[in-house]
């Protein structure tokens, strides 16, 4: 814990950098057998999280926060293929990217009726708030990457009340006050370009025991059901999709550690048996790729992480 804050309303902890992959016990969960480019899902894993964990004492909560180095518009789909449940398309960044000219061609009377099942998702107004700026730094870094181009950071936003825990898809005005005033270790960035919005991507993209339980394939809502629409869920569609089901990953490895530690300042003991993530998990114990134990941050260090 790096730093801590008190007043009357809230107290605030920082606690110190750690990866993703120590979220998820040191080990990536496996994968489904089709699942594509498993050395970049490897490297991902690598992404840091700066946790931080605010009290308010007054209505006995508590909010884990998780803010992840920008992340470049080119890992963004990739990320997507990982939590999706359709491994169908791999990362499918040039579908993403026409699929947003599809769906919202204005002189189109078929662009008109697929962008009116879409808006029958749940959470899709959520989703609405950032798909401009997702599709146009997806695009700049397909087109022409730039490393200089800023990417998005993830705010992953846990709150904890009555011992449950729900995820936050608004940007909590603490945090945005802290990013404001440059209180975290990380170069500033523009407000704009933290998004609790993608905190279930990153979430889902590591929790395949919860994601690989979602269909292949799903409706846009019970009134499309009822018509027999169903649209596969694949990595274009996985930043909605996980946003309109994001209190279901609430119960993940990744999720549950990741709120114990901002709590506690420690990881959950690692499991002693395998989870059990698919029926078939004899088919799939090659798809795990074997990674040091080492964290990625050493816990005596302070300074910039990015």
């Amino acid at each position: 814990m790096k730093e801590q804050r008190i007043d009357y309303e809230y107290s605030l902890a920082f606690r110190e950098p750690r990866s993703i992959l120590n979220f998820v016990d040191n080990t990536l969960p496996p994968q489904k057998k089709d699942t594509k480019d498993l050395e970049i899902y490897k490297n991902l894993s690598a992404i840091p999280l700066i946790p931080l964990v605010i009290n308010f004492p007054k209505t006995n909560e508590l909010l884990f926060v998780g803010i992840s180095r920008p992340i470049r518009g080119s890992e963004i789909p990739y990320l997507a293929h990982f939590g999706a449940p359709n491994k169908s398309f791999g990362h499918d960044t040039n579908d993403y990217i026409s699929d947003e000219k599809t769906l919202f061609n204005p002189d189109s009377t078929y662009s008109a009726n697929l962008l009116a099942n879409h808006q029958q998702i749940p959470n899709w107004n959520i989703f609405e708030r950032i798909r401009e700026r997702l599709t146009r730094t997806i695009k700049q870094d397909y087109e022409k990457p730039d490393p200089s181009n800023p990417g998005l950071s993830a705010v992953i936003q846990l709150r904890k009340k009555d011992g449950q825990l729900s995820v936050d898809l608004d940007l909590h005005p603490y945090v945005e006050g802290y990013l404001k005033d440059s209180m975290f270790d990380i170069k500033p960035a523009p407000i704009e370009t933290y998004l609790p919005e993608l905190g279930p991507l990153v979430l889902g993209a590591y929790s395949p025991e919860i994601t690989s339980k979602w269909p292949e394939e799903d409706s846009y809502s019970k009134k499309c059901a009822d018509k027999g629409t169903r649209q596969r869920i694949a990595a274009t569609q996985f930043v909605a999709y996980s946003i309109s089901r994001a209190g279901e990953l609430v119960p993940g490895r990744f999720a549950t550690n990741f709120a114990h530690y901002c709590e506690t300042g420690r990881l959950l003991p690692a499991p002693t048996e395998e989870m059990q993530i698919f029926d078939a998990q004899k088919d799939l114990k090659n798809t795990q790729l074997p990674f040091p134990e080492e964290p990625y941050f050493d816990a005596d260090s302070v300074g910039p992480i990015w």
